[in-house]
């Protein structure tokens, strides 16, 4: 085609006719990608491309050829922000996660990278929707045993040493008078509620558990918004699943004696 040479439909039609079943070599192919480099295509020729691609079903070979060429490639800013435009409010089918998130696994995110999605996200407000559906999808990934073992192990990580002073000191009167509650902390008896972890399941069958509240960590100044970080919150969470929780402080096993700490779990007890 010459250049700016305009052709009718049909003219378009007997070329396409004329080059079907036609194979270039591939030093033919590498000279028409050479002189297609830098050439900007029009809306119109964009628009064509789109819809002559549009219900197109490609082999897992056409896709795997695909993959390879671009991989490596730098996209400029302006290309990424055209990329997430067309993706807004693109609603993706449970096939469609399921590739998506088999091509994500194992994949290692860089530092810089996490620096970078955390910056955008630093101050973002969701909507109540948003905050739903991320809730339920959550709650159902908890379902999945796999899954399950990888999050609690980046908790149990990122949490840093376990047990800590206040769970070993507890868990020293427990371990004395009230043997049925043993330390899940680290999750190492593999129990969550929800996805909480528990610090001391009940593991004789009853449906109560302790857990330990570090005076820092669990602070309104520390926990903000996240209302099952309280005392409150998280009791509630607990007694929605059909769990009792006492919760016990910091500062109490420091100010507290171990009779008056053994009183108070009896209390809990007899509330049954």
């Amino acid at each position: 085609m010459l250049k700016g040479q305009c052709h009718t439909q049909e003219t378009i039609a007997k070329m396409r006719k004329s080059h079907k079943g036609k194979y270039h070599s591939d030093e033919a192919k590498r000279k028409i990608r050479e002189a297609r480099i830098g050439k900007p295509l029009s809306s119109e020729c964009r628009d064509k491309i789109s819809l002559a691609h549009k219900g197109k079903i490609l082999s897992e070979e056409h896709r795997n050829k695909l993959s390879q060429s671009h991989k490596g490639q730098i996209l400029s800013e302006e290309h990424k922000r055209k990329i997430s435009d067309a993706l807004k409010g693109r609603v993706f089918s449970e096939e469609s996660r399921a590739k998506i998130s088999k091509a994500c696994k194992g994949r290692i995110i860089s530092k810089e990278q996490r620096e970078k999605i955390s910056e955008k996200l630093t101050g973002r407000t969701f909507s109540e929707e948003t905050k739903r559906k991320y809730r339920e999808n959550l709650l159902r990934l908890w379902q999945n045993p796999e899954f399950r073992e990888r999050r609690v192990k980046a908790i149990v990580k990122g949490a840093g040493i376990c047990p800590t002073k206040p769970e070993i000191q507890l868990e020293n009167i427990l371990k004395k008078h009230f043997p049925q509650y043993q330390y899940n902390g680290d999750s190492r008896l593999g129990i969550t509620i929800g996805g909480l972890i528990p610090d001391f399941p009940n593991v004789d069958g009853g449906k109560d558990l302790i857990e330990v509240f570090g005076d820092y960590y669990h602070s309104p100044k520390f926990i903000g918004d996240r209302w099952q970080g309280g005392e409150l919150g998280r009791i509630m969470a607990y007694n929605s699943l059909g769990w009792r929780c006492l919760v016990i402080w910091e500062h109490e096993l420091g100010e507290l004696t171990e009779e008056q700490i053994v009183d108070k779990i009896n209390k809990f007890q007899c509330r049954r």
